[in-house]
């Protein structure tokens, strides 16, 4: 049985803005493969200047950005593709000081994405955006690329300096024309989590940065920051895999904005299959691993090893799947009791059956069936009520053995 769907050669990866391809860096080149197709290669491109081991990527619409592992600390890069060149246009590294140690696998380019509402000519000072509240004043906005005539593939940089409504005003005249639906992105700052807090080793922390100058901004320290290795900004949210669940932020407040659960166990249902990068598009969720976990009728769970290549598993994001059955947690109190035996009355346990989906809500009216390997479940059916929870009561037996439960739900 075979899983492969892209093969790539290191534990990086992004997409683009039609998620047709995904992008690797390997050995000093950017590797453009089909997406869902083993071995297709559909372009290479080399960066005009050193690039070292890249651990991360992002893409944020116009640029791609790498992050490489260094002795003590990490740099991240950013290039621009062009004429299938990577070229190199800025780079921001980092070592350790007394009070902060760098050590992170993954980081998040916060960006912002939006279209023009109409076309705009040469020497054109303002433009019409379908969303005017995506944009700030001061924003370094990229138009592009642009698909007038005479100027096909044209990018340009402006600098909103006034706003009204969905106009964004700027004081440069425009050098290139665009039309109407061709796209318009900024970026503000980028997220790196790092396994330490600033002057707290003990704690993982997110630290934001300046885009364009590289200067740390400011840092939120939190357990749930260390370790991470894969997120991505979606949804205008910064979005990351910890544990077996995906989490999104607010970049403003980083308060948590959504979280839902993610099956990544491994074949022994009790281990966790590291996330190694993470892409999302249209509301599906791609996660970069170099094994998957599988059922297979015959011999139950079980694991397919891709050893030194890494594809990627899907999953449709929460929004989609609000009322699926993702959860069921059954438990049992007391989960030993003794053997059913001459003059011994029968020992029982209380059993509870909670159904969750995605988002860990309750999902109340699905008809549960329980079944046991020794013993009896009274009622051995029901439906469960407020809280997605469903009751009954174990029947000891004389037999002095483990006893298999199971609880299914439809």
């Amino acid at each position: 049985m075979s899983y492969e769907n892209i093969e790539l050669p290191a534990a990086n990866f992004t997409g683009d803005r039609t998620n047709s391809n995904f992008y690797c860096f390997n050995g000093g080149i950017m590797l453009a493969k089909q997406r869902g197709s083993s071995y297709s290669l559909v372009a290479s491109y080399p960066a005009d200047r050193y690039l070292g081991d890249v651990v991360y990527t992002q893409f944020d619409g116009v640029y791609y950005w790498t992050m490489e592992k260094q002795t003590d600390g990490f740099v991240i890069q950013k290039w621009e593709l062009l004429s299938g060149i990577l070229r190199w246009r800025d780079s921001f590294g980092y070592a350790s000081t007394v009070g902060l140690d760098y050590d992170a696998d993954c980081f998040v380019i916060e960006y912002y994405s939006d279209s023009l509402t109409s076309g705009v000519n040469v020497g054109s000072t303002s433009i019409d955006v379908d969303d005017g509240d995506t944009f700030n004043i001061g924003d370094i906005v990229v138009l592009g690329p642009s698909t007038s005539p005479t100027y096909i593939d044209n990018y340009e940089s402006i600098i909103i300096t006034g706003k009204v409504g969905d106009t964004l005003q700027f004081s440069t005249p425009l050098v290139n024309a665009f039309s109407s639906s061709d796209e318009a992105y900024t970026t503000r700052y980028f997220y790196v989590f790092n396994r330490y807090s600033p002057y707290d080793s003990a704690r993982g922390s997110l630290l934001k940065f300046e885009w364009d100058t590289g200067n740390l901004y400011s840092f939120s320290s939190n357990h749930m920051y260390g370790e991470v290795t894969g997120a991505c900004f979606y949804g205008n949210k910064i979005t990351f895999v910890k544990g077996n669940e995906v989490i999104q932020v607010n970049p403003s407040s980083l308060n948590v904005y959504k979280h839902f659960a993610i099956d990544n166990a491994k074949g022994d249902r009790a281990g966790i299959i590291p996330t190694e990068a993470m892409w999302i598009y249209s509301d599906v969720v791609y996660r970069l691993q170099n094994q998957i976990t599988f059922w297979d009728p015959d011999y139950g769970w079980d694991e397919e090893l891709w050893g030194d290549y890494y594809n990627y598993v899907t999953e449709p994001f929460h929004t989609l799947v609000t009322s699926t059955i993702f959860f069921v947690e059954l438990k049992a109190s007391p989960d030993i009791i003794h053997a059913v035996a001459p003059g011994v009355p029968t020992a029982t346990s209380d059993i509870t059956v909670t159904v969750l989906d995605q988002a860990r809500q309750p999902l109340d009216g699905l008809t549960v069936n329980m079944t046991s390997s020794e013993g009896s479940v009274v009622p051995n059916n029901g439906t469960t009520i407020s809280g997605g929870v469903f009751t009954c009561v174990y029947n000891g037996t004389t037999s002095e053995t483990e006893v298999e439960i199971i609880a299914t739900v439809t």
